[in-house]
C-alpha cells in the first residue's frame, strides 16, 4: 500500500511539474531521441504554426507546413543553442523559410497563356518600383533594423511575433507564456520606442 501511494503522489508531482518544463529542455530531449517531447512541443505550438500558415496558404498545405517545422525540429534539435536564443524565434524562423519556399515556388510556375498577337503582354502595368523608390525603399528598411536592434530581446521577439508572423496578442502570450497583460506591455513599449528611433533617423514611422 505505501509503495502504491509513493507511485501515485510521485506520478502526481510530476504531472504537475510537466507543463513547466521549458521549451529548451524539450529540445534536449528530441536531441537524445525522446519523443514524447517533440509531441509536446507540437501541443504547445502546433494550432500557432497552423494559424500563421493559414494566413498564406490553404489548410492541407499549412498542415504540411507544420509537419515539416516539426520534422526539421526532430532532425536538427542537436543544432539548437539556447545561449544564442531561446526556441520560439528559431522555431518561427524555419516556418517563416518554409512558407515562403512553398509560396515562391508556386510563383515559379505560372499558368501559360495563348498570346500570339502580344495583347495580354502589352495590358500589362509596369509595378516596377523606380530607382529614387528602391532607394528609399532600401532607406526605410535599413533603418527599421536599425531600429529593432535597439530593442531589448523580450520586446524585439513580442514585435516581430505580432507583425512579423501577424499572431494576436492572446497567441503572442500563449507562445511566450506570459500574462496578456505583460505581452501587450511589451510590444506597446517596443512599438514606442521603434517610432521613436525612427523619428530620430527622419525615417516616417
Amino acid at each position: 500500500m505505501a509503495l502504491r501511494h509513493l507511485v501515485f503522489r510521485l506520478a502526481l508531482v510530476k504531472a504537475i511539474e510537466e507543463p513547466n518544463v521549458l521549451d529548451e529542455e524539450l529540445v534536449s530531449q528530441i536531441a537524445a531521441g525522446r519523443h514524447e517531447a517533440l509531441e509536446r512541443l507540437h501541443e504547445r505550438y502546433g494550432s500557432v504554426l497552423r494559424s500563421i500558415a493559414s494566413r498564406q496558404l490553404d489548410r492541407p498545405s499549412a498542415e504540411e507546413i507544420v509537419q515539416d517545422v516539426f520534422l526539421t525540429v526532430w532532425q536538427h534539435a542537436h543544432r539548437f543553442d539556447p545561449d544564442r536564443g531561446s526556441f520560439c524565434p528559431w522555431m518561427f524562423q524555419i516556418a517563416r523559410r518554409r512558407i515562403s519556399n512553398e509560396l515562391r515556388r508556386r510563383h515559379s510556375r505560372p499558368q501559360l497563356q495563348s498570346d500570339p498577337e502580344g495583347g495580354i503582354l502589352n495590358g500589362l502595368a509596369d509595378n516596377a518600383p523606380g530607382v529614387p523608390e528602391q532607394v528609399a525603399r532600401d532607406e526605410r528598411r535599413f533603418a527599421v533594423r536599425r531600429a529593432l536592434r535597439l530593442l531589448s530581446a523580450r520586446q524585439r521577439q513580442a514585435v516581430a511575433m505580432a507583425f512579423l508572423d501577424e499572431l494576436t496578442h492572446e497567441q503572442i502570450a500563449k507562445v511566450l507564456r506570459v500574462p496578456l497583460g505583460t505581452t501587450k506591455t511589451r510590444i506597446r513599449s517596443g512599438l514606442l520606442k521603434l517610432r521613436l528611433e525612427l523619428t530620430s533617423m527622419g525615417v516616417a514611422a
